[in-house]
């Protein structure tokens, strides 16, 4: 059980979670010993093993089933997060964290760093609240990053409406003169075989991407990418899946009165991961949907000095030095590094005000790019992301004009 104190550090017991490299080894190793078997009289079963064993392996890789774990003390607090014996990790080193999956008892959480490292965290489910609430990296503070699916249920319509469609097609443009009621029987009992097969094997090659901020939500299918702000979302459900109850997808709910249904993607290794992305998801989600809707601007009173106006990126720049200087149009002193932060943060605020403000703090406050790359990992609109991070990058006026001209209203 975390222990707190006024929310400002919390410590629990957890166990850091290792890929186990020697399964998908011996995998390996396995599957070339059934090959060269196979060359012999044993062909019947050393083939079938040694797909089997790289089936495993891939899926030993890729979903890091039986992963090696070693139990650790977790301390957070405001600043850091210190995994037992392990460097420091600061709070500014974390660029997305994410419930990967929850379960009854366990809940796995992912933490992703600026460097490209990643920690996996297997704790009970209430530490890992107090651990993210601490840090202050939960949802709505930084970034999450799913895997989207086609629910099955779609998929395996579609697939029997494709397929049964060319078989027909090509029963008929064998034999013209077949009886129909034979053809039909025939396809179905095709049907009934691959139809499933071949809307699993689509679940495995098609699949989106879903990522979750503070300002708002980006759903990805193959080259399509679309952003919706929370301001546009009336409402966020759980939906039962009618091939699984405990596969369940969320459904966003728009005030236009469209919706979207998102699908996590599934990989289960035990019965207990059944379902458990899909419910992480729509944790997240949910989560970060709520902390849009309570959190109020904190400094609605400046944000007219800093928006563009129509300027290009280099007047633009002008008069943010301006405003740095206290002297401007407006008569008024230049904002706190405070104040600056959380009018960039803030998820429902201007875009240009937010990259105006991005900009002011990073050429005033010593650790101002910090709290602007903070502010562009919790954000999912793609040309504000781009714009904060080329700020928090720039390191000359033109570099900071490009920048700003990127936020540009469109």
């Amino acid at each position: 059980m975390a222990e707190e104190s006024d929310s400002i550090s919390c410590e629990a017991k957890a166990e850091v979670l290792r890929r186990n490299w020697e399964l998908p080894l011996a995998c390996v190793v396995v599957a070339l010993v059934a090959v060269y078997v196979g060359r012999g009289t044993a062909v019947a079963l050393a083939w079938p093993t040694a797909f089997m064993a790289i089936v495993l392996a891939v899926g030993s890789i890729t979903r890091n089933a039986f992963p090696r774990a070693r139990q650790v003390i977790v301390r957070a607090s405001r600043s850091e997060l210190v995994l037992g014996a392990d460097p420091a990790i600061t709070v500014e080193q974390i660029t997305e964290a994410k419930l990967e999956s929850v379960g009854p008892t366990h809940t796995t959480m992912r933490i992703l760093l600026r460097d490209g490292g990643r920690r996996w965290l297997r704790l009970s489910p209430s530490d890992a609240a107090s651990v993210l609430r601490v840090l202050g990296v939960g949802a709505g503070a930084r970034r999450a990053t799913f895997a989207l699916a086609i629910p099955f249920g779609r998929r395996l319509v579609a697939s029997v409406i494709v397929l049964g469609v060319l078989l027909l097609v090509n029963a008929f443009l064998r034999d013209p003169l077949r009886d129909a009621g034979t053809a039909i029987v025939g396809t179905l009992v095709v049907l009934s075989m691959s139809a499933p097969f071949v809307a699993w094997i689509a679940g495995l090659l098609w699949r989106g991407r879903l990522v979750i901020a503070a300002d708002g939500i980006t759903v990805k299918w193959g080259p399509r990418e679309r952003f919706i702000a929370f301001a546009e979302i009336a409402k966020v459900d759980a939906v039962s899946s009618w091939t699984n109850r405990r596969m369940a997808t969320t459904r966003v709910e728009l005030r236009s009165g469209r919706s979207r249904v998102l699908c996590a993607r599934e990989q289960p290794v035990t019965d207990d991961q059944v379902g458990a992305e899909a419910r992480a998801m729509h944790v997240q989600l949910v989560e970060a949907f709520e902390s849009a809707r309570r959190r109020v601007p904190d400094a609605q009173s400046v944000t007219t000095l800093l928006a563009g106006d129509g300027r290009s990126g280099a007047e633009w720049l002008a008069h943010l030095d301006a405003v740095i200087g206290g002297v401007t149009r407006y008569r008024v002193a230049a904002p706190a590094p405070e104040v600056l932060a959380a009018i960039a943060s803030d998820p429902t605020g201007d875009i240009e005000a937010r990259a105006g403000a991005a900009v002011v703090l990073a050429r005033v406050d010593p650790r101002g790019r910090d709290a602007v790359r903070v502010a562009a990992d919790a954000c999912a609109e793609p040309a504000l992301r781009d714009a904060l991070v080329a700020i928090s990058e720039a390191e000359s006026d033109e570099a900071f004009a490009n920048a700003l001209e990127r936020a540009r209203r469109r």
